[in-house]
């Protein structure tokens, strides 16, 4: 197999299955193991160097987490992206992290807000350099900085569920980068990081939830857009929306 599944040794306080688990997981929001790709039981155990049973326990937790599909005939894929299914995720994103952003105005509104400004500095001297991966990754580090900041521990692990799922969607915007659609989210983040400052909870909602809820709809179009042929358990969006920052 052309992959690093057994880069890392198990550690000794897990289980193989929960190894096992973590590894392939960790291809998948990669976009190593690519959607549609089929996988083998016997394949991943051979290069993980562990028995296929742990793989089997391991494929069906990861079903459970909707990033693997395995038919009544046992047939297994990494489950493909669909317009549908990105819409699902920034629908429930926005309301989680519309809730954040409100309690982080509540809670310690001046130190938030100094964090978001300064993820905001250096994600515009990205933008300007055309550095498109270090972005998304100082965007990923913003919506942290709020969830960090709401101190709300069940909500945290709410929200990074979600976040391990969206990361699935971010191999779209680095596949096929749009600078526009990264302007407009660079104003949306100064946006956000302004009503923080103004201790503005309601607006702040309001933009975050926007925000989300806009950029879901751009990755969703590009999905759609390259969808690709019904597999197991899969389906394809065709619609096409209205263009949204």
């Amino acid at each position: 197999m052309d992959l690093l599944l057994a880069a890392m040794p198990p550690p000794a306080h897990k289980t193989l299955a929960a190894w096992a688990t973590d590894r392939l997981r960790a291809e998948i929001l990669s976009g190593r193991l690519a959607p549609g790709r089929r996988l083998y039981e016997q394949e991943l155990a051979s290069a993980m160097h562990i028995s296929r049973t742990p793989i089997r326990d391991a494929l069906r937790a990861l079903e459970r987490e909707h990033l693997v599909t395995i038919a009544p005939n046992h047939e297994t894929v990494v489950t493909a992206h669909t317009a549908a299914d990105v819409r699902e995720i920034y629908q429930l994103r926005a309301v989680i992290e519309g809730l954040a952003v409100r309690l982080a105005i509540e809670v310690a509104p001046e130190t938030v807000a100094g964090a978001l400004f300064g993820i905001e500095r250096r994600m515009a001297v990205a933008l300007a350099a055309g550095e498109y991966d270090a972005l998304i990754d100082l965007d990923l580090d913003f919506h942290d900085a709020i969830l960090d900041g709401a101190r709300n521990g069940r909500l945290v692990d709410a929200a990074r569920r979600v976040h391990d799922q969206v990361r699935r969607y971010l191999s779209v915007p680095r596949q096929a980068p749009a600078p526009e659609e990264y302007r407009l989210s660079l104003a949306e983040h100064t946006a956000l990081a302004e009503a923080v400052r103004d201790r503005q909870p309601d607006r702040a909602e309001a933009l975050m939830r926007a925000h989300i809820i806009d950029r879901g709809e751009y990755i969703a179009r590009v999905v759609g857009d390259h969808a690709s042929p019904a597999g197991p358990g899969r389906t394809t969006d065709a619609a096409r929306h209205q263009r949204y920052p």
